[in-house]
């Protein structure tokens, strides 16, 4: 056994795998189990297709919405506030944000409130797509549907709060993470 160095003979078990890059649980492998510490020594080949369906799952989804000129412009002056290229900033921005949303769903309030706000008025003639993961999307587009709030107007929400949390209120947690995130593209 690689973690209590034990020589065993496996035994084996169905375990929830975690998958390392993405930290999504599968559950119900075949995996092969040290009998003394119970810990996952390996993981079979006919356990491959299982864990290749769930990484695929994870894959990123072009995120493709209509939003405002206000709204359009309102991202590129967070882009040059925090110094970032756009195309960059806009996958990163709204992953940061679809999980924030799925820590704290009381956000959804605030997103609603700026999706219908004054970045929403006006025709949706700008596109902006973005590549975020359907892990971050799906419960955020859930939790959207319960509001009534399509992806265009959940774009427009987000970019809402991120001007709101980089430039209105100051000082926060988001407002570090945002800068953070632009000085790592």
């Amino acid at each position: 056994c690689f973690h209590c160095k034990a020589e065993v003979t496996a035994k084996f078990d169905l375990r929830t795998v975690r998958l390392e890059q993405s930290a999504v649980d599968v559950p119900d492998v075949l995996v092969a189990v040290c009998p003394q510490c119970d810990r996952i020594t390996s993981i079979p080949s006919q356990s491959e297709p299982r864990l290749r369906e769930a990484r695929e799952r994870v894959a990123d989804e072009q995120l493709g919405t209509r939003v405002t000129h206000a709204a359009e412009d309102a991202f590129r002056m967070l882009a040059d506030t925090l110094g970032a290229p756009e195309s960059a900033l806009r996958s990163r921005l709204l992953t940061y944000y679809l999980r924030q949303l799925r820590r704290d769903p009381e956000l959804v309030e605030r997103i609603c409130q700026y999706a219908h706000g004054t970045l929403a008025r006006g025709r949706r003639n700008c596109r902006f797509a973005a590549r975020v993961q359907s892990e971050d999307l799906e419960p955020v587009l859930a939790l959207s549907r319960v509001h009534q709030v399509n992806q265009s107007d959940l774009t427009t929400g987000i970019i809402g709060l991120a001007v709101s949390d980089l430039l209105l209120d100051g000082e926060n947690v988001r407002a570090h993470a945002l800068r953070a995130i632009a000085d790592s593209i």
